[in-house]
C-alpha cells in the first residue's frame, strides 16, 4: 500500500510540474500568467487545479482519501462573469477541457493545454518504481493519513520568471526558478506526524530557451523504516562543506530584522534564499545545516513535504519559539505537527527551524537563543 501510496504522489507531482512548466512555455497559457492585471487571478487557478490534479490521482487509487487532501486555496474559482465554478479534474480530457474554458471565459486554447497537462499519463520509468519495490515492507495504513499539498511554492519567483540566476558558491540560489517547487507532504492524523514527502523542482535545470528539465526527491519514514532517494548527496555535499562554520538558509524577502540581527551577533553564516520549499530543500541535500523562519507566516502546507524528507536523514523541523525557550538539546521534543490548527489558522505558530542531525544543528539553536527572542 505504502508503494501504491508513493507512486500515485509522484504521478500527480509529476503532472504539477508539467502544468507549472506549461505555464511558463506555452504562449496561451504564459500571456495570461504575465498579464498586468489578472496574473494573480490565473496563478490562483493554476495552484487550484495542480491541488486537484494531485487528489484525483490519489481518489483513483484510494477512494475517499480526497476528503483528507489539504492545501492553501479551495476548488472554487470565481471568472470575471462572476461565476462561482468548481475546479476539479472530470474523467476525461473534453470534460476537463469544458470545465476549465468556462473559468477561462472561453479560453479554449489555454483550457486545453491544461487539460492536455491532467490527462497525460506519466512515463512510469521516470518514478523509481525500481527503487520503490523496497517500500513492500513498510505497514502504512493509507486510512490513517493525510496530505498536504503546496501546487506552486515560490510565487513571486515563478512569476517574476528569472531563468538567468547564479547560484553562490555553496550551490544555492537566491532568486530565480530554480527556487519553485511542488510540495506534497502524507502525515499520520493521529500523531501530527510526518511520514512521506514528495518534491518537485519543475524548473531544475535549463536545456535549452524554454525547455527545463524537472526533478524530485521523496522520502518514506514510518516507525523503524526509512527509505529515500536523496541520501548519498545529502552525505555527498555534507562532505564537501568543512570547518566549524554553520549555514542557515534564510529568506531574501521575508524577516528582514531578523537577518540583520543575526548577520550583526552571531556567528552564523547566513546564505540567502528563496521559497520555504526551496529552502528547506536546501538543507534535506546537506547544502546548509539548518533554515530558520522567525514569524508566523510559513504553513503547514509548506512544510509537511520537506518535514518528513529532513526525518529520512535523522533531521527534523522545530518550533523555533518553543526550541529557543526550552534550550532543550533534543529538537524532536518540539517537532512541528501537521493535524492540528493554530489559533484557527494552519500556521506554524512560533517559527520553524528545520534541522540536520550534525553537530551544526546544536550549534545553530546556541547561537540563535542568545540573539533571538521569540
Amino acid at each position: 500500500m505504502a508503494t501504491r501510496l508513493l507512486l500515485s504522489l509522484l504521478r500527480g507531482g509529476h503532472k504539477g510540474a508539467r502544468i507549472a512548466q506549461a505555464c511558463r512555455r506555452e504562449t496561451a497559457l504564459f500571456e495570461i500568467l504575465v498579464q498586468e492585471k489578472g496574473w494573480a487571478d490565473f496563478k490562483t487557478l493554476a495552484d487550484v487545479f495542480i491541488q486537484q490534479v494531485v487528489k484525483h490521482e490519489l481518489e483513483c487509487q484510494f477512494p475517499g482519501i480526497g476528503s483528507r487532501v489539504y492545501g492553501e486555496e479551495n476548488n472554487e474559482f470565481t471568472n470575471k462573469l462572476g461565476e462561482t465554478i468548481t475546479v476539479e479534474v472530470k474523467q476525461n480530457e473534453e470534460e476537463t477541457c469544458k470545465l476549465l474554458s468556462h473559468v477561462l471565459d472561453g479560453n479554449q486554447n489555454a483550457a486545453r493545454l491544461l487539460a492536455e497537462c491532467a490527462h497525460t499519463s506519466i512515463d512510469e520509468a521516470s518514478l523509481d518504481e525500481a527503487s520503490l519495490k523496497k517500500l513492500q515492507d513498510c505497514e502504512l495504513n493509507v486510512d490513517e493519513l493525510g496530505i498536504w499539498i503546496d501546487p506552486i511554492d515560490a510565487t513571486s519567483q515563478y512569476v517574476k520568471g528569472i531563468d538567468n540566476a547564479i547560484p553562490n558558491k555553496h550551490g544555492i540560489y537566491n532568486r530565480g526558478l530554480e527556487c519553485v517547487t511542488v510540495l506534497i507532504g502524507a502525515y499520520d492524523i493521529l500523531t501530527g506526524i510526518p511520514v512521506m514527502g514528495v518534491v518537485f523542482q519543475p524548473f531544475y535545470r535549463k536545456i535549452s530557451n524554454s525547455v527545463w528539465e524537472p526533478r524530485h526527491l521523496w522520502g518514506v519514514v514510518y516507525n523503524d523504516f526509512s527509505l529515500n532517494n536523496f541520501e548519498s548527496t545529502f552525505k555527498m555535499n555534507q562532505a564537501k562543506r568543512h570547518g566549524d562554520e554553520t549555514f542557515l538558509v534564510v529568506g531574501s524577502g521575508n524577516d528582514s530584522s531578523t537577518r540583520h540581527l543575526l548577520a550583526d551577533k552571531s556567528s552564523l553564516k547566513l546564505v540567502l534564499a528563496a521559497g520555504a520549499g526551496y529552502k528547506c530543500l536546501c538543507v534535506v541535500e546537506g547544502l546548509a545545516d539548518a533554515f530558520l523562519y522567525h514569524d508566523d507566516s510559513c504553513y503547514k502546507w509548506d512544510t509537511c513535504a520537506t518535514h518528513a524528507l529532513l526525518r529520512c536523514v535523522d533531521g527534523g523541523m522545530a518550533c523555533l519559539r518553543d526550541a529557543l525557550q526550552d534550550k532543550s538539546i533534543d529538537l524532536t521534543k518540539h517537532e512541528v505537527k501537521y493535524n492540528k490548527a493554530s489559533n484557527s489558522s494552519w500556521c506554524n505558530a512560533g517559527g520553524i527551524l528545520a534541522y540536520t542531525s550534525s553537530e551544526h544543528s546544536l550549534a545553530c539553536v546556541d547561537s540563535l537563543s542568545k540573539v533571538l527572542r521569540c
